[in-house]
């Protein structure tokens, strides 16, 4: 396995300094520095070579939201795993919207930390239960018995159930991985879901995939 170079951004120190300790001690991770705004980030991106950002959506000047913004838009090969206090649906929505792979809660245990780490390194979605139970209170108490997918989310979802990979679908749709991504990402939160296998499965049941 090689080794992720990763960034924290937040401005509370002795959290950061506490984050830091944790993945300085595990192997195959390095904290290549630990910044307390987004101007600070976005300096440190340009400079560095990193893999991952974990980041703070509250911070002074420069928040989070902003800073994933910009992340992927000039960054787009490096993944964001939001460590947040927040905790809403519409936070939660506008971040997998904006283009970051997971959100975990700032108390999370180093175990669902690492577990975040190594699923959005690997390419996939990553959120942690509470934040998935709340996404899903947000859809129940808004009563959508459905999805509300686009014709290309739809296309997807389909692509997905055969089992094409992200590149070959990007290929047969005529689109960048990027693209796929963004709206395999949309998928999830549409869904609720954080796994391809339940996507599918709930998918199959309300009727949105042709077996």
């Amino acid at each position: 396995m090689e080794t992720i170079d990763i960034i924290i951004a937040d401005d509370h120190l002795l959290f950061a300094e506490g984050l830091q300790t944790i993945l300085a001690n595990t192997p195959q991770i390095r904290v290549l520095k630990v910044v307390s705004n987004g101007h600070e980030l976005m300096q440190a991106l340009a400079g560095e070579q990193a893999h991952l950002v974990l980041l703070d959506l509250s911070m002074p000047g420069m928040d989070g939201e902003a800073a994933a913004a910009k992340i992927v838009q000039l960054y787009p090969e490096v993944k964001i795993l939001v460590i947040t206090m927040k905790e809403d649906p519409d936070t939660i929505k506008t971040m997998m919207q904006t283009g970051v792979q997971g959100m975990v809660l700032k108390n999370t245990g180093k175990t669902e930390l690492l577990l975040a780490i190594e699923e959005v390194m690997k390419g996939n979605v990553y959120l942690s239960q509470k934040l998935m139970k709340q996404l899903a209170g947000d859809f129940k108490k808004q009563k959508q018995e459905t999805w509300q997918l686009t014709k290309r989310e739809k296309e997807v979802l389909q692509l997905i159930y055969e089992g094409l990979t992200t590149t070959q679908i990007a290929e047969k749709l005529f689109v960048s991985n990027y693209t796929v991504e963004t709206h395999r990402k949309n998928l999830f939160v549409k869904s609720g879901l954080n796994k391809s296998a339940l996507l599918v499965k709930k998918a199959i049941e309300l009727g949105y995939i042709k077996g």
